[in-house]
């Protein structure tokens, strides 16, 4: 029971994470999601409108992967339980 908790609190700071850095992707996101439900793709107006969403996701996405493959973010934080040159026998 325990690892549900903890799987639901990660999934929270998730949420709130993307939600603070990305809050324009997570409104067209929704939008388009009640476009779909709501039965708007079926038009050539709602067509449009997934397809000039999809195209912005798809940049949007494809410019950040490059992003991280030139400045990468350093790795994984170090464990502070550790001395610093427990690794490496220093």
């Amino acid at each position: 029971m325990a690892e549900v908790g903890n799987s639901l609190s990660r999934l929270g700071r998730s949420i709130t994470t993307v939600t603070r850095n990305y809050p324009l992707t997570l409104l067209a996101t929704a939008a388009a999601a009640g476009v779909v439900v709501g039965g708007g793709a079926r038009s050539p107006l709602g067509r449009l409108l997934l397809k000039l969403a999809g195209q912005a996701f798809l940049q949007a996405s494809v410019l950040d992967l490059f992003e991280n493959l030139v400045e990468p973010s350093g790795g994984p934080e170090p464990d502070p339980r550790k001395p610093p040159h427990a690794d490496t026998g220093l």
